[in-house]
């Protein structure tokens, strides 16, 4: 009888626990949090944070920022995804709802390590669009252009075209390479870092 009383009350419920032991963080809250780990984890940190920054201030804590951090969910983000897809790319909206899981799955339970909140997130739920990877921008020059850029250029820049279009690097990765990346008495080029555009010096991938 008494169990029964206390179920009456809340005493016992997933809310309450959440409210009074956990403090019932808003989504805000969390990724405050969420961006400072990611940024100094010693696992893969993210070098630069300002588009997951720029993503959270212009489209998700305007839309739940305020929301309790427990429930943040499919049904909860959907109207999230309704407005993002109004004027945003269906790969941007998958992007931006991805660092809504992650904001969701960072806080965890400090004995077993696992997420308070586990989610099974549900793409067809929040009716997120398709991404058709056909349409998605790859920008690249046509082998004319790379000719002429090689032709009309001299010395260390004409090298930096040549290996630009020779291998595929990316012009980060290029400028970041050093002579110990080159293995195989030369015939071998090994991309360890890449130049950061906030930092002049390379920094490891």
């Amino acid at each position: 009888m008494a169990r029964e009383i206390v179920e009456r009350a809340g005493a016992n419920s997933e809310e309450r626990f959440n409210r009074v032991v956990l403090g019932e963080a808003t989504f805000r809250d969390r990724a405050k949090v969420y961006l400072h780990w990611a940024g100094t984890r010693d696992w893969e940190p993210t070098r630069d944070l300002r588009s997951i920054e720029a993503a959270l201030n212009k489209w998700i804590l305007p839309a739940i920022g305020d929301m309790p951090l427990a429930n943040a969910n499919n049904i909860t983000v959907k109207p999230l995804v309704d407005k993002m897809k109004k004027s945003l790319s269906a790969r941007t909206v998958s992007t931006y709802v991805e660092y809504v899981k992650q904001v969701v799955a960072s806080l965890k339970n400090g004995e077993t390590g696992e997420p308070i909140y586990p989610r099974k997130w549900d793409s067809a739920v929040m009716d997120l669009p398709l991404v058709n990877l056909k349409e998605q921008l790859r920008p690249a020059l046509k082998a004319k252009v790379v000719s002429q850029l090689v032709k009309e250029s001299e010395g260390q820049e004409q090298a930096l075209y040549v290996l630009l279009g020779a291998t595929g690097m990316r012009i980060s990765e290029a400028l970041a390479l050093e002579t110990k990346h080159l293995t195989n008495a030369g015939r071998t080029i090994e991309v360890r870092q890449q130049v950061d555009a906030s930092v002049p010096n390379p920094v490891e991938k």
